[in-house]
């Protein structure tokens, strides 16, 4: 529901990556060829009603911007600088070193890692996957902890 209630297929792209970019391009132009309109409704978890019910033009808008999205392979990278901002609540990182400050998410899994390295001198590993827009040129950017230890 992430991805049909984006408003940035870029951004969501990266978020989500190539598997579910190829998934969602082929449901929507599954959907398109057999002249469907699909009618979503679910319920956050705050308890809001969200909708999704697209009509003919938006779809094919939809599938004319999948179409021109690229994701590129995660690229890996180790780093040694400084934790200097972690959320246990929103899963997201801040970390101060060679190439400057570097935000991103943190796995659930990782949050005993981060937390024996908040504030202190350490080594991550992250990967950064980009999606290139070709109808705006914007790129996006996601990064994801993949690991941390103090050094």
């Amino acid at each position: 529901f992430d991805l049909v209630n984006g408003n940035n297929p870029a951004d969501l792209a990266a978020r989500h990556g190539r598997f579910a970019l190829s998934a969602f391009r082929r449901l929507v132009k599954a959907l398109n060829k057999g002249g469907a309109t699909p009618k979503a409704e679910w319920r956050s978890l705050s308890g809001e009603i969200k909708r999704w019910q697209p009509d003919n033009q938006q779809m094919q808008n939809l599938q004319y911007r999948l179409e021109r999205l690229r994701v590129s392979e995660p690229k890996k990278i180790r780093e040694t600088g400084t934790l200097a901002g972690a959320s246990t609540i929103s899963n997201r990182f801040e970390f101060i070193g060679e190439r400057g400050i570097i935000k991103g998410r943190v796995p659930r899994t990782l949050i005993d890692q981060i937390t024996a390295c908040f504030n202190k001198q350490c080594q991550i590993w992250y990967e950064v996957t980009e999606a290139i827009d070709d109808n705006s040129e914007e790129v996006k950017r996601y990064i994801k902890l993949l690991g941390a230890e103090r050094i």
